[in-house]
């Protein structure tokens, strides 16, 4: 069943966490609400209680961009400063207001991992931060958590970043796919087995949208289609099987995509013709078919628009 969130009008973008959501709104203001025991809602308190209703995001105007990660949410501001709170990666105490990050300039994206951040600036450079155990900050270190910025090594001018649980991929100016960090399910696109700290270019080309599950990695490349690889154990991939795979694989899908979201184990595509199509587990009805059936191959979100069976 879908229901409007009251309390909170004109979104211009919503974000979920593990146990709350937060939005953007048009006048520049940022709500959230859901799960507090981090902080992670920002209205000044830290209570492991549930609000059901949004609240106030404190201290914060001018939002043009918003990430909630697992237990902390981040967001830009017009002025381009990233600002954190809840259980921030790299923190050693919860923050229940946003609190400023430092050492980065001018923000234009962010992408949250499990205990880890990384922020795109405007300059095409990367930077991560916060628990380094994979390699996931990209400083050609394994292990060393940062509670600052590093700029993540090897890398050319980005356009666009997405964070897994462990790994981060980056889109360069010329469509080029760079990916490091975890490795365990080939979310990186490598057969063998090995994190990576320092980027590698990924072979694959013309990306033109990109994102990373908990051990999974999707694309969507010039002609729209959608590729995969990594981990498959609920058919995150979308091919049909629940064979993990560095090599990637292309999803059927009713027409171009334009838009590709990952979650933990599911994944959704936004088609040109504004339906949208999930697939993978679906246990608590992520795949929105109606159903609590699981699948391996795209599967139509109802109540959205007319499907087209792919």
């Amino acid at each position: 069943m879908v229901a409007p969130v009251e309390g909170v009008a004109s979104i211009t973008q919503v974000t979920a966490g593990t146990y709350h959501t937060c939005a953007a709104a048009r006048d520049g203001s940022a709500f959230c609400w859901g799960r507090n025991h981090r902080g992670q809602l920002g209205d000044g308190t830290i209570a492991d209680e549930s609000r059901p209703t949004p609240s106030k995001v404190v201290g914060l105007t001018g939002v043009t961009e918003i990430a909630a990660g697992a237990e902390y949410t981040c967001a830009v501001a017009t002025d381009g400063i990233a600002r954190c709170w809840g259980g921030t990666p790299g923190s050693t105490s919860d923050q229940a207001s946003p609190t400023e990050i430092g050492g980065l300039g001018d923000v234009t994206a962010l992408s949250p991992g499990a205990n880890h951040v990384c922020a795109l600036t405007a300059d095409g450079s990367v930077y991560c931060w916060g628990a380094n155990t994979f390699g996931e900050l990209g400083d050609d270190a394994i292990g060393d958590e940062s509670a600052t910025p590093v700029r993540v090594a090897a890398l050319g001018a980005s356009v666009r970043i997405a964070s897994g649980a462990h790994h981060v991929c980056a889109v360069t100016t010329v469509g080029a796919l760079w990916c490091w960090g975890q490795n365990l399910y080939q979310q990186l696109g490598h057969d063998v087995l090995t994190d990576h700290s320092v980027a590698e270019v990924a072979d694959v080309a013309g990306v033109r949208d990109l994102a990373a599950g908990f051990g999974h990695t999707c694309v969507v490349v010039e002609d729209g289609t959608v590729l995969c690889w990594g981990g498959n154990d609920d058919g995150q991939l979308g091919d049909g099987t629940t064979l993990q795979r560095s090599a990637r694989v292309a999803v059927a899908l009713a027409g171009p995509v334009t838009h590709i979201a990952a979650g933990v184990r599911h994944s959704c595509a936004l088609l040109a013709s504004g339906a949208a199509y999930c697939w993978g587990p679906n246990v608590y009805g992520e795949l929105g078919d109606g159903t609590t059936n699981a699948s391996a191959t795209p599967v139509a979100v109802m109540g959205l628009s007319e499907p087209t069976t792919p």
